[in-house]
């Protein structure tokens, strides 16, 4: 990684108008490992960067500085599409059988919980 991950996360900061005390709370991380990586004292890993990333709304492969990439993540597609959000009324298909959003609902809540525990 080269001095464009420092620039280009202070460019991000300064686009989406935050603070490196908003960004600290916004992914969990100290106010002092933001400075280092704002500084270009310290490099973030790859997790780390895609927490920023996310957190600032830009797209992880700009922040890194690679050539060729927009700055901003695909929202604009994203507010073009519908997006559809499943309801305990919605019916679905799958291997041929009918299948109720209710249904689905449950199982993502059941497979959640099952994490949780698994994490524990």
């Amino acid at each position: 990684m080269n001095d464009n991950f420092s620039v280009r996360i202070r460019k991000a900061l300064d686009y989406r108008r935050m603070t490196a005390a908003e960004l600290s709370r916004q992914t969990g991380f100290s106010r002092s490992i933001l400075s280092q990586y704002i500084n270009n004292k310290a490099n973030p890993k790859q997790d780390k960067v895609y927490k920023i990333a996310k957190a600032l709304n830009v797209s992880p492969t700009w922040l890194l500085g690679y050539p060729d990439t927009e700055m901003l993540p695909e929202e604009k597609k994203q507010e073009d599409e519908e997006v559809h959000k499943i309801t305990s009324k919605d019916i679905f298909t799958a291997d041929g059988k009918k299948i109720t959003g209710q249904e689905i609902l449950d199982l993502i809540n059941e497979r959640i919980r099952q994490n949780k525990e698994k994490h524990k």
